[in-house]
């Protein structure tokens, strides 16, 4: 029974670190396109404002 618990609680640790690492990469991968996005519409602001 406690061989059956730690398997159950380990398969629920690994479950949520998947689902953390899932996010974390999309969250990166979406400041990645806004940053992307972004830097040429603030490249001529800058500019001009310089």
């Amino acid at each position: 029974m406690r061989l059956l618990s730690s398997i159950i609680a380990s398969l629920v640790v690994i479950r949520s670190w998947n689902q953390f690492l899932r996010y974390s990469t999309l969250q990166v991968y979406y400041c990645t396109i806004v940053n992307v996005h972004a830097l040429p519409a603030l490249g001529p602001d800058q500019a001009n404002i310089e």
